[in-house]
Formats: C-alpha cells, sequence, structure tokens
C-alpha cells in the first residue's frame, strides 16, 4: 500500500472526528450565548457574543467592549477589525482564530462575566491566549489565579495553554510606539503558532 493511500485513508477517517468535534463545540458556545443573553437581559443591557473558530488555535481577549459591538459579536468593529487586518497581513488564518470581551454585555464585569470567560477558553481549548491590555490581564488573572505581573511582550504558561500579554488595542492605535510593539507580539505569535505546525 502506497504512502499516499495510507494517507488519505487516515484523513478519510479522521475527518468525520473532527467535524463532530466542531459541532459538537459549536453547540457548547451557543449553549453559552443562550445563558449570556440571559444575564445581559437581567442586567438590562446588550449582549457581545465572542466570535470565530470553535477550535481556534488562538483565541483573543480584550476588555470593554465598544460602542459598535453592543447587540453583536466581539471583534467586529474598529478595534476587532484592526487586529484581524494585522493577523491577515502575517498570514494568521482568520480560520484558527476566534475574538471575546471580558464584559459580555456593557456595564457588567461580575463573578458571572468571569465564569462565562473561563468557559467559553475550555470550551474552545485553545494553544494560545492573546490578552490585549490591563483590564483583560487582570480578568485572566484572576479567572486562573495566577500571580503574574503586567508585562507586555511577555509569554507565561497557564494550565495546558500559554498566555502573551499585549496591549490594549485602543491605545496602540494612538500611539505610533505601542502600534509597533504590538505588531511584534503579533509576530511572536505567528512564530508560536508555526512551531506547533
Amino acid at each position: 500500500m502506497s504512502e499516499t493511500f495510507e494517507r488519505k485513508g487516515r484523513e478519510s477517517r479522521v475527518e468525520p472526528l473532527y467535524q463532530a468535534l466542531i459541532r459538537k463545540k459549536d453547540a457548547e458556545l451557543a449553549s453559552l450565548e443562550t445563558k449570556v443573553r440571559k444575564c445581559a437581559r437581567e442586567n438590562n443591557c446588550q449582549p457581545v457574543l465572542g466570535s470565530g473558530f470553535p477550535m481556534a488555535e488562538a483565541v483573543f481577549v480584550k476588555g470593554m467592549p465598544g460602542r459598535d459591538e453592543i447587540g453583536g459579536a466581539s471583534f467586529q468593529g474598529f478595534e476587532g477589525k484592526a487586529i484581524w487586518q494585522a493577523c491577515q497581513r502575517l498570514d494568521l488564518s482568520l480560520a484558527f482564530l476566534y475574538g471575546t470581551n471580558i464584559p459580555k454585555c456593557k456595564g457588567c464585569l461580575g463573578k458571572k462575566c468571569l465564569g462565562f470567560l473561563r468557559e467559553e477558553i475550555e470550551i474552545i481549548e485553545p494553544q494560545f491566549l492573546v490578552v490585549l491590555g490591563g483590564e483583560p490581564f487582570q480578568a485572566v488573572r484572576e479567572v486562573y489565579e495566577q500571580k503574574w505581573s503586567y508585562q507586555p511582550g511577555q509569554v507565561v504558561e497557564c494550565q495546558g495553554f500559554k498566555v502573551l500579554i499585549s496591549y490594549d488595542v485602543g491605545l496602540a492605535l494612538k500611539s505610533k510606539s505601542l502600534k509597533s510593539e504590538l505588531w511584534e507580539h503579533l509576530k511572536l505569535l505567528k512564530e508560536m503558532m508555526g512551531a506547533l505546525s
């Protein structure tokens, strides 16, 4: 039996399992979305839901949702699109990325939101978590009970995945130096993701 035939045989067996796993994670994220929407109604605000691939290799986490994200999806506003465009310039496929906010609705940043974030991350099981700014950094540190210090550009280990600490996108877009550093952080992410492929 040729090597090519053997490889195709393995792929044909793996593909249905992979698709089944995607469907499972989609269903789990849909269940989480239902809980987020219920919480948003109780707080009389519009939810902002995570967006991206349910089996993403990297999850980007930012702070408060922008005005252009309220009632919609994370990373679909100006700041999020700026990040995705930068990733595309680096040939980081959006098919393997996911973006979310810490508060799932504007004006809410309680224990429930932190619980939702942890559940979201545990469903996706990323290899990397990119925290964009001090607020999401503090939240992730609290969720995972860590004692890290906020040092943009640093990579820390956390329960099976790596956390890349970076800057708030809004601040970086207003500062040439921070924007340049954020770009270097994304290049580092690409290197780390490439090392696993």
